[in-house]
């Protein structure tokens, strides 16, 4: 039996985000995902490792090393960035470290070895639809701040 888990295309002002599919065969899943370039933008950089844990058809996928300055996982209790090809789900936090996939944007497939349950799966997802709405309103989503400081004399 075949379970698969769908979010697609998540938008934000009309602005694609998120495509997300997962998909559970012999205990094997294959998640396929693809992010606005912006996303992926954000954890761009020029060091590149292959992973030996996210893997698709025996080949490492290529991610971007973690940047320490990145803060972004800030703006979400729970969550971590940092451990690319670790469990998706793990004491009570969820990682989101596939978002530093090489060509994320372009869209990827993955296949993960560790055993996930399909409750695990469904928060997982509820929580990367969450969060990744976060990092546009917070990071990506363009807006303009304006200061205007006056002063009055009193005589």
């Amino acid at each position: 039996m075949t379970e698969k888990i769908e979010i697609k295309k998540v938008n934000v002002e009309n602005k694609a985000l998120l495509d997300l599919s997962i998909k559970r065969e012999e205990g094997k899943v294959k998640l396929s995902i693809k992010v606005a370039e912006e996303i992926e933008n954000l954890y761009k950089q020029t060091e590149q490792k292959e992973s030996g844990k996210y893997q698709l058809n025996g080949a490492g996928l290529m991610f971007y090393a973690w940047n320490n300055d990145n803060r972004t996982a800030d703006i979400m209790e729970d969550i971590a960035l940092n451990d690319y090809g670790k469990a998706f789900v793990f004491e009570n936090s969820f990682n989101f470290s596939v978002l530093r996939t090489v060509n994320i944007s372009e869209g990827i497939t993955v296949e993960i070895t560790n055993l996930v349950s399909e409750e695990a799966l469904v928060e997982w997802c509820k929580k990367l639809k969450e969060f990744v709405v976060k990092l546009y309103k917070n990071y990506l989503k363009p807006c303009e701040i304006t200061v205007l400081i006056q002063t009055k004399e009193v005589c």
